[in-house]
């Protein structure tokens, strides 16, 4: 297979393992407020360019499956604005 598909192959996992720390938390937080986006604009883009910086890194410094798993969590947080961390600390940069 080509260096692409392993690369994409890990992204889904990691975006996986966001989903499934959301719903984890929507079960955990069922009933609180905490489902809702918690991350502003500033923080979006500083994470989606976290993310790309990361995979960077992974696919061609130091061949690293496990970072990639990390950039496509860290992309999931980015693209739905919502941090589990930020959740359990109550914190919320969204202006919303």
């Amino acid at each position: 297979m080509s260096l692409f598909i392993y690369i994409t192959f890990y992204l889904i996992i990691g975006f996986a393992i966001g989903f499934a720390a959301r719903l984890g938390a929507k079960f955990l937080f069922k009933g609180k407020g905490k489902r809702h986006r918690n991350i502003g604009r500033a923080d979006r883009l500083g994470r989606a360019f976290l993310a790309a910086l990361i995979l960077f890194a992974a696919a061609n410094l130091a061949w690293s499956p496990s970072l990639i798993i990390v950039s496509g969590f860290v992309f999931f947080e980015a693209v739905f604005s919502w941090c589990g961390l930020y959740a359990m600390m109550g914190k919320d940069t969204c202006p919303l």
